[in-house]
């Protein structure tokens, strides 16, 4: 394995995972985005900021910053494409989370909680038929709960088991159990506001997030 084009792979993965998608968004609006609702550089704020027109684009792009990174990786890193793509993607989701770009521009390291980010690198790292049953479930608790929140982190839980059972048997590269469990942390992490909300049963659905 090529140490250096794996260091130049996690560089540029954070760098593109750090764009800070929905603040530029916000900006060329005039509107701060870390002065909308919670304050979260993500979808849902420039949702209630701009409408569902700016969010489809935010969310689109910041999907593709979990795809191009970690399919870029794996080329590049031939030796060992697994593990190229692991660590494309778990640089992009940091660079979403704690963002260089919004620390020049703000004087603030922080970010946004990195849901579609995540679903983007997941798409390329885990099996096809994990990725199917984490849309499934994400779709079957979005419609049964309304709630967004819950719905990412039910789809986390339901994907890093999968991944870990998979592990386990040996099925997959034990590199994407580490992605996994890493995933899992950081996603539970940035979410942690939500899930004491969800606890004392204060969450809104999304039909008032807006």
């Amino acid at each position: 394995m090529d140490w250096l084009i794996l260091s130049f792979v996690a560089v540029g993965s954070y760098l593109v995972g750090a764009i800070p998608t929905a603040y530029l968004v916000c900006r060329s609006r005039g509107i701060n985005v870390f002065e909308i609702g919670s304050g979260n550089m993500g979808t849902t704020n420039v949702n209630r900021a701009l409408g569902p027109r700016y969010a489809a684009v935010t969310m689109i792009v910041d999907f593709a910053k979990g795809i191009i990174p970690a399919l870029v990786a794996r080329q590049f890193v031939a030796g060992a494409p697994a593990v190229g793509g692991v660590v494309a993607a778990l640089a992009a989701i940091i660079g979403h989370t704690w963002s260089v770009w919004i620390l020049l521009l703000t004087g603030e390291l922080r970010g946004g909680k990195a849901a579609a980010t995540t679903a983007g690198t997941w798409l390329v790292i885990s099996p096809w038929y994990i990725s199917a049953l984490c849309a499934v479930t994400f779709a079957v608790v979005l419609l049964g709960t309304r709630i967004m929140s819950l719905s990412v982190l039910v789809v986390i839980g339901v994907g890093i088991v999968g991944l870990l059972v998979l592990t386990a048997l040996q099925a997959v590269d034990p590199v994407l159990g580490v992605y996994g469990i890493v995933v899992f942390v950081l996603i539970f992490y940035n979410h942690r506001s939500n899930i004491a909300r969800l606890r004392m049963g204060k969450e809104r659905p999304v039909e008032e997030e807006c």
